[in-house]
């Protein structure tokens, strides 16, 4: 039987992405407007997560078929060229093998 957490039952949830991961995977920045849900299947699984009104910090590419996507490769963050990233105030959440997270 599943309930809904009392956190979320007064929201429009009529838009959810659901993402299922697994060990090792490095997946780029991004901002979405609807609500996600992110399954970590096997392994644990990292996340960094921002704010929404630091979006402008991410710097998301202004092509429209990739808006919700960061134009910083997190591996080797060019500070130059992003300033304003390392200023975005942000948490981290290990997921492991079957936790489900609620962004």
């Amino acid at each position: 039987l599943f309930t809904v957490p009392q956190m979320i039952e007064n929201k429009n949830l009529s838009i959810i992405n659901c993402w299922l991961g697994y060990k090792d995977t490095l997946c780029k920045i991004r901002f979405d407007p609807s609500h996600n849900l992110f399954n970590s299947v096997t392994g644990s699984n990292l996340f960094q997560i921002f704010r929404p009104e630091y979006a402008d910090h991410l710097y998301l590419d202004p092509i429209i078929f990739h808006k919700n996507t960061s134009l910083i490769d997190i591996e080797n963050i060019d500070q130059e060229k992003f300033p304003l990233f390392h200023k975005a105030p942000s948490e981290f959440v290990i997921l492991n093998p079957s936790d489900l997270l609620f962004i």
